[in-house]
């Protein structure tokens, strides 16, 4: 019981130091690289598709951000990758298309969170508030990985 109590009360670090990678619009990078410098990220712009798919692969990044119409190959390329490893990045989708916070979307699209482009003035709550709810839905099962690593 101390266990499970002690897991569920420990407190969220939000998105404080994560290293993020956009692969985003030129319109929406300069807002999104404000929006990232004031949560304390650390911030990698894809330059373009082959940039995007390079950094992917031999680059670990805590949160990917993708664009409607924007390095898709890259986001394909992502989605193929194993479980154990897309499990650490938080996948961020920003389109017209998309319903914010739709989790039937993210799922279609292998995506932790889906925003719409006109929620974007909300960017940081909506940002930091899915980082935390993912982190809580995964707290007890990385809990449980560390626990039985240790004890090998």
């Amino acid at each position: 019981m101390d266990i499970g109590q002690n897991i569920l009360s420990e407190k969220q670090q939000g998105s404080k130091g994560l290293k993020v990678m956009a692969a985003v619009q030129k319109k929406t990078e300069q807002f999104l690289v404000n929006e990232l410098l004031d949560l304390d990220c650390k911030i990698y712009i894809a330059k373009s598709e082959t940039d995007a798919i390079q950094k992917i692969r031999f680059h670990s990044f805590n949160i990917v951000i993708f664009q409607e119409n924007c390095h898709l190959e890259a986001m394909q390329i992502l989605q193929s990758f194993p479980m154990n490893i897309r499990r650490f990045m938080f996948t961020v989708f920003i389109g017209d298309l998309v319903e914010t916070f739709n989790m039937l979307q993210s799922y279609v699209l292998s995506c932790n969170l889906v925003i719409n482009s006109g929620d974007l003035s909300n960017f940081k709550e909506i940002l930091q508030n899915a980082v935390d709810e993912n982190k809580t839905f995964y707290r007890a099962y990385n809990y449980t990985l560390e626990n039985h690593y240790q004890k090998r």
